[in-house]
């Protein structure tokens, strides 16, 4: 069984790419030079849920990640401090700037994203050996938590160099936590995301997959299958999201649903796996049992799709002794 639980904050890392995110809202945005800036990104998404969440006192997170040296990436870092998120493990390259996604959303808050990562800071996180520095910074870390994504971006070396970095931390004790977070553009083939999917998922401790991935990659045919098949790669404490269907979890052979029982209008369903994540892993790493740290996602995720955009408004988004 995973031990989610310290005697003191949580020293927590993700890894991962952050994105300036801008609104089509029925306009070519690339002829709009005034345009909001948002950032997010799979990761960064989940990371900022759970600095809200837990705050300082309970969790010292970091995300681990690269961005420009232009004013986009210290606007970036800035809002990540601002969050609370320590950039301490966050590279500046001079020669690279960050990603950019335009959204458009439709009528049932279903997304479709037009991404430019050309130039992306984040693709060369891994150069000039930086994995092999980390493996003596985060050892004494409690979790490290990253997606699909976040090897998707990466060339094959860097994605080994990654894989390497994750099998010694787990050696080390520190707690893997990984979503597959399938977005097929960033494979070159549904084969090469399969193959290099089952290598993270060995070393993950606990999985966190939406079943439409599983069912995309592995042509699982039932979130219980897909439980089986992560159990049998060896992994303890397995979250099978299903959209508005039950969210299935496996722990050893134990299976159990837990309906999502939350009747609100959605707006925008950018997130929604993202901030389930967040209220989970947080409730879990607050001591809370896994159905209860399940409702905690569902809480949080039922409350993100009722606002445009990946992150809500900081005001709106609870404690997590009210999610729990």
């Amino acid at each position: 069984m995973i031990n989610w639980t310290t005697g003191g904050p949580a020293r927590v890392a993700a890894i991962g790419e952050c994105m300036i995110e801008r609104r089509e809202e029925g306009t070519d945005l690339k002829s709009v030079p005034d345009i909001p800036r948002n950032f997010s990104g799979d990761t960064l998404n989940t990371l900022t849920y759970a600095a809200r969440l837990l705050g300082k006192d309970r969790a010292d997170l970091f995300y681990i990640t690269a961005v420009g040296e232009d004013e986009d990436s210290s606007a970036m870092l800035a809002a990540w401090e601002a969050e609370g998120i320590n950039t301490g493990f966050t590279r500046r390259l001079r020669d690279k700037l960050p990603g950019s996604y335009t959204i458009a959303t439709g009528p049932d808050g279903e997304r479709r994203f037009d991404y430019d990562r050309d130039r992306s800071a984040a693709r060369e996180l891994f150069r000039d050996d930086f994995a092999t520095s980390l493996k003596d910074s985060l050892k004494g870390f409690h979790l490290v938590y990253l997606s699909g994504i976040s090897f998707a971006i990466l060339n094959n070396e860097y994605r080994e160099s990654l894989l390497d970095l994750l099998n010694s931390l787990r050696q080390a004790g520190v707690i893997i936590v990984y979503d597959p977070n399938y977005r097929a553009a960033l494979w070159k083939s549904p084969r090469d995301a399969r193959d290099w999917a089952e290598r993270i998922y060995r070393e993950a401790d606990a999985a966190l997959p939406g079943f439409d991935d599983e069912e995309a990659l592995f042509n699982d045919a039932t979130p219980e299958h897909t439980c089986a098949r992560l159990a049998d790669l060896g992994i303890t404490e397995i979250v099978v999201k299903n959209g508005s269907s039950p969210c299935t979890v496996a722990t050893g052979k134990d299976i159990n649903r837990f309906p999502v029982t939350g009747q609100n209008r959605v707006v925008d369903t950018t997130a929604a796996g993202d901030s389930f994540n967040a209220g989970y892993i947080s409730a879990r790493l607050c001591g809370r049992d896994i159905a209860t740290s399940v409702r905690a996602g569902q809480s949080l995720s039922e409350l993100v799709i009722q606002y445009p955009g990946a992150i809500i408004p900081r005001s709106e988004t609870p404690q997590i002794f009210k999610l729990v």
